[in-house]
């Protein structure tokens, strides 16, 4: 039997060889074990005990007094307080409450 060959590569043609699936026979996720990211959000896991060290220092940045400046253009949990102690646009005073 003789095959074409294709003139561009010499590589015969109409014969292809399946890929091999990833990760080995029979394995439907990452060969390393790790769950995908919507495998994750729906995972029933509980969350760590053990509280973020980042959100607790900003419970005891805002329970010292300090206000967050830089929200983003978001209002943000403590918008109030920020308009109270933070200069508006420009320098200017925020308008005073009666």
């Amino acid at each position: 039997m003789h095959m074409s060959l294709n003139s561009r590569t010499k590589r015969p043609i109409g014969r292809q060889v399946a890929t091999p699936p990833r990760g080995g026979a029979g394995t439907p996720g990452p060969a390393n074990g790790l769950s995908l990211p919507h495998e994750r959000d729906e995972s029933n896991h509980a969350p760590s005990a053990a509280p973020d060290p980042v959100m607790v220092q900003a419970k005891r940045d805002i329970d010292a007094g300090m206000v967050d400046t830089d929200m983003h253009a978001t209002p943000g949990l403590d918008t109030e307080r920020r308009d109270q102690l933070v200069p508006g646009p420009g320098g200017k005073p925020p308008p005073s409450r009666p």
